[in-house]
């Protein structure tokens, strides 16, 4: 199958592990003359492939459609590499950085879950007093992110006339790239079996998605996943580490009537990232994103990618063939926005992927409650008895409320025993950000991106590379992400649109360039907190 070779010289290239050029890796082009300046796209696009490192899509990308939407950006506009600055590479810190311009230091968005001293481990967009629809016991806002996303600029600059709609299978990737006031933030339920949204935004379900769930009934979702064709090439469908989720066996198909709870293990298959791709469509057409001339925003965080990778690694079958599905149903979305308006499109991702350590020949698993058992104990044996770990919610630890009490004793023997045991790189003291952040050391500078003065927890933890937290997904199996390593921070960063041109980088650039981008291709300001300039090939 023929490739770009734009695509094979940007993909085929290494980088550094943690170091960032700040120095474009092609000249800029030359202003063009106002006359001759094509118009500008009344709708953007932006697409954050959940779990796609760059390494992945190098492997992948030749088997993907043509007339998909990664190897249409790859024939028609700009192709990079971005590195995100930060350890804890993890959903809603990548979403926030890609959004905002602004690292988890800034935007206030440190990790995907905390601990609550009452309510135990909570996603980190939990609000209760924003209550998901017909989702009991569910919330999200975005009251937690503290810088302006992409959206929120947009919003700004037309004094409240463009539309912003986000779409995704999780709730961080649906309210984080919304910002505080979109139209829309949508994301899937397995609770009610279909979309929802809470009660900042709304107190109904909107129209659209009624009629779409009318006319396309959620049941549909649950016919048994097949490889494709072209991915059942790759070679065979099982590797030693891959998880078995829910009921569901590690070779295809898999069928979500067999699991044990198939609502739930509806995310990991490509059909319901595809669905929200569909709905997304729907509800763009129904709000009239691309009617007039102040541009719109439709943000899409497609998930299937990431579910697929945590349960069975980066390079399994099930990977490529979310990948094909989901970027071929991308494609189909652009092509008929294309057909109704002018559109830029921006693709990248949130965070890479650790390989499956049977795979690797290295590293391993960390199991959070093991790793509070053995913290306990070897604490107990340091410090004399009592309890002092209450949580490990990665990249956190907490202590319990009398070990806080006794904090300036305990945690340097805390520090001292994450420090020893297999799988850990270093440990930090979670207040100490602004010191990291200043330090020559890189890893130390990307955990200090990663915390902020309100970190929660005692102790951050930076896994080893090769070793992963345990997803929970598949327990003692797959695996996961969360660490400054490349394979971890290194994604893709692909857009065309009007005015872009064509063009490849030869090294990672800093990922928070895509917020300032985003917001060019949109003809805005970018974000107040967003201090890198857009990437090279930016209109």
């Amino acid at each position: 199958m023929r490739f770009s070779r734009v695509a094979l010289s940007l993909f085929g290239l290494a980088a550094g592990c943690v170091g960032l050029s700040q120095n474009d890796a092609v000249p800029r082009p030359q202003p063009t003359p106002a006359a001759a300046r094509p118009a500008p796209p009344r709708l953007v696009v932006v697409a954050v492939f959940d779990q796609l490192g760059a390494a992945t899509l190098a492997r992948l990308a030749p088997i993907l459609d043509e007339d998909g939407a990664i190897r249409t950006a790859m024939a028609n506009g700009v192709e990079l590499r971005v590195a995100h600055p930060h350890a804890a590479t993890y959903t809603a810190p990548g979403h926030a950085t890609l959004h905002t311009g602004a690292a988890p230091s800034a935007s206030g968005i440190l990790a995907n879950e905390r601990w609550h001293p009452e309510r135990g481990e909570v996603s980190w967009l939990s609000d209760p007093s924003a209550p998901a629809l017909h989702d009991p016991g569910a919330s999200a806002s975005p009251r937690a992110l503290r810088a302006a996303t992409v959206a929120d600029a947009l919003k700004s600059a037309s004094g409240g006339r463009a539309k912003v709609v986000s779409v995704s299978v999780k709730d961080r990737g649906a309210v984080i790239p919304g910002g505080r006031t979109p139209d829309l933030a949508l994301w899937y339920s397995s609770t009610r079996r279909g979309f929802t949204t809470s009660r900042y935004y709304r107190e109904a379900l909107p129209e659209c998605v009624t009629r779409f769930e009318v006319e396309h009934p959620p049941e549909r979702l649950l016919e048994p996943w097949v490889a494709d064709p072209r991915v059942a090439t790759l070679g065979p469908d099982d590797a030693p580490g891959e998880g078995e989720y829910l009921g569901w066996s590690r070779v295809f198909p898999h069928d979500p009537r067999k699991s044990s709870a198939p609502w739930s293990v509806l995310r990991v298959t490509p059909a319901l990232t595809e669905y929200s791709i569909e709905l997304a469509g729907a509800c763009a057409r129904n709000l009239g994103l691309g009617d007039d001339d102040v541009p719109d925003l439709l943000a899409l965080s497609l998930s299937a990618t990431d579910y697929a990778g945590h349960v069975y690694g980066p390079e399994s079958l099930e990977v490529a063939d979310a990948l094909v599905r989901t970027d071929r149903a991308l494609g189909r979305l652009i092509r008929a926005l294309e057909a109704h308006t002018r559109v830029a499109v921006l693709i990248s991702s949130d965070h890479g992927v650790s390989a499956l350590p049977e795979g690797s020949g290295s590293g391993g698993r960390i199991d959070p409650k093991q790793l509070v058992a053995t913290l306990n104990s070897r604490l107990q044996a340091r410090l004399g008895p009592g309890s002092y770990v209450a949580a490990f919610v990665a990249p956190f630890v907490t202590l319990t409320a009398s070990a806080q009490r006794q904090r300036e004793q305990v945690l340097p023997a805390l520090l001292a025993e994450l420090g020893a045991l297999p799988g850990v790189h270093a440990a930090f003291d979670s207040r100490t950000g602004a010191r990291l952040r200043a330090s020559g050391n890189p890893v130390e500078r990307a955990a200090g991106l990663s915390l902020d003065d309100q970190a929660p927890g005692d102790a951050f933890v930076v896994p080893a590379e090769g070793w992963s937290v345990d997803p929970h997904m598949a327990v003692g199996a797959g695996t996961s992400h969360g660490a400054p390593w490349p394979s971890e921070r290194e994604v893709p960063a692909l857009f065309w649109g009007p005015g872009v041109p064509r063009l490849a980088a030869r090294a990672a650039l800093d990922a928070r360039r895509v917020a300032p981008t985003l917001a060019a291709l949109l003809g805005i300001p970018a974000p107040a907190g967003a201090r890198q300039p857009p990437l090279p090939g930016a209109p």
